[in-house]
């Protein structure tokens, strides 16, 4: 898409897609293990290209499998260096970082709510990235989203990261109302039955991975009602 690019927050990486997340260890007290501190995921869109066209891809609410995954350890809340291999200490350190991404140019198999839209529209690009913004200002979160280094206040820089983000979306709104010409869209639908799937892993891996998971959770399911009516039976005995 045109504007900035996006970059992966703890690598550096430039990515169509990325989640990361920031893990401390916690070693005093009744609960050790590992502690959630922050994660985050890119909600920008980007462009499906292939032989039949272009697809505009909303990322939001899409269950995203990667093949890029780093995992890594450092004694810092965030990471001072990318990935590597074992980490500080040989993966000993009390932070866990772990990013995923998908990336540029790598094949990409999608499942969702696809439709066609126009872009012409009476309400113009200038006011519906205005209201974009102005809801986006209120929502704190959504803004700590664009400040990648997490050093403090929003400056010009983060704040064109913004507007180019509230301008994807915009004309994503105008794609949606508009009769012509065409632009493809594909999104999460309001049907949440239905699946939304972004996929690195070839459609036909992804099929048996699903029928793999079909069959460990029937299984678990045979296991459960099995152990359940042994308890049963040796009570009434």
């Amino acid at each position: 898409m045109p504007g900035p690019p996006i970059i992966a927050p703890l690598t550096g990486t430039q990515c169509a897609w990325y989640y990361y997340q920031i893990d401390r260890r916690d070693s005093t007290g009744r609960n050790r293990g590992w502690s959630r501190v922050d994660y985050g995921s890119s909600d920008n869109l980007f462009l499906l290209v292939d032989d039949t066209g272009e697809c505009l891809i909303d990322p939001e609410g899409a269950q995203v499998i990667c093949l890029h995954k780093d995992v890594w350890h450092g004694s810092s809340p965030r990471p001072l260096t990318g990935a590597r291999p074992g980490g500080s200490f040989f993966g000993l350190g009390q932070y866990r970082y772990m990013e995923r991404r998908l990336h540029l140019e790598e094949d990409l198999y999608a499942i969702g709510y696809f439709r066609t839209r126009g872009t012409s529209d009476d309400s113009s690009l200038n006011h519906e990235v205005a209201e974009i913004l102005g809801r986006w200002k209120k929502d704190p979160a959504r803004m700590k989203r664009f400040d990648i280094n997490q050093d403090g206040p929003i400056d010009m820089e983060k704040w064109e990261r913004v507007r180019q983000a509230a301008i994807q979306k915009a004309l994503l709104r105008l794609a949606e109302r508009a009769d012509a010409p065409a632009v493809h869209v594909m999104s999460r639908g309001a049907d949440r039955r239905r699946p939304y799937i972004l996929s690195a892993i070839p459609e036909e891996r992804l099929v048996r991975r699903y029928r793999w998971q079909a069959r460990l959770s029937a299984l678990s399911f045979l296991v459960m009602a099995g152990c359940l009516a042994s308890a049963i039976l040796a009570r009434v005995a």
